[in-house]
């Protein structure tokens, strides 16, 4: 990632050629060097697990980053979790995030553990995808990143997407407590639209129920359902697979 003319990137380094090693987060100026302001000499080494990959990262609207990735339990054991660390700006771990130096996982997975993607939700939530046992692991962690100014906190309803992930067609399921004007998109991570799914229009109180088709050339990876309720907005995440 580029922001103001740093690059950004994580990844993972053994020690010695051991099962021991840390994950890494480095900062470069804009020539290629090594950013001193940076964690240690424009470097950050961090301890998650054994073979702990750094896989993807994002930026926070605050300028925290956070970092996602997999690791094993131990040198003996072929199961493994999903990860996700924050940073602050400088690079020192964001002790306020997780339970314990800036770290939160998944529960283990029994074998074939690999982070895959790492999103930020429009309403500032963490979305973490991978694999485990065989199957697509999908968890989202709360954050206390600030909100956009044009975005507002989901109402109270009772909001669910089903079949999810999907391979085109999908159903959402809403309840009102009372009359509202109801819109609903289908967008992307930087919370461009990618299909109108519902025009606005008034529904009274109650449950309610969408089918819809998505158009063919949707992303096999994660976008988003943006379902806005008079001034207030919700979104959940949306997998796609080919």
């Amino acid at each position: 990632i580029v922001e103001n003319d740093k690059i950004v990137f994580c990844g993972f380094s053994l020690t010695n050629g051991s099962f021991q090693g840390q994950m890494t987060l480095f900062r470069l100026n804009a020539d290629g060097s090594f950013d001193a302001s940076f964690g240690s000499g424009g470097k950050v080494f961090k301890e998650v697990g054994l073979i702990e990959f750094g896989r993807q990262l994002e930026i926070q609207n605050d300028g925290k980053i956070l970092v996602s990735g997999e690791a094993i339990s131990s040198e003996l054991a072929s199961d493994g979790f999903l990860w996700v660390c924050r940073f602050n700006a400088d690079g020192t771990s964001d002790e306020s995030f997780g339970d314990a130096g800036g770290i939160t996982q998944t529960p283990s997975y029994a074998d074939g553990t690999e982070g895959i993607g790492l999103l930020l939700q429009p309403d500032g939530k963490i979305v973490a995808t991978g694999f485990g046992s065989g199957k697509t692991v999908v968890w989202r962690f709360l954050n206390d990143a600030p909100l956009a100014s044009d975005e507002v906190e989901r109402p109270n309803l009772n909001f669910t997407i089903s079949p999810n992930p999907t391979q085109g067609f999908a159903k959402i399921e809403w309840t009102l407590e009372q009359g509202a004007t109801v819109a609903c998109e289908l967008v992307d991570m930087q919370g461009r639209t990618l299909q109108t799914l519902m025009k606005k229009g008034f529904y009274l109180a109650g449950t309610h129920q969408l089918p819809f088709q998505f158009n063919e050339n949707m992303p096999s990876d994660i976008s988003f359902i943006k379902l806005s309720i008079d001034d207030k907005i919700t979104v959940e995440p949306i997998v796609f697979l080919k």
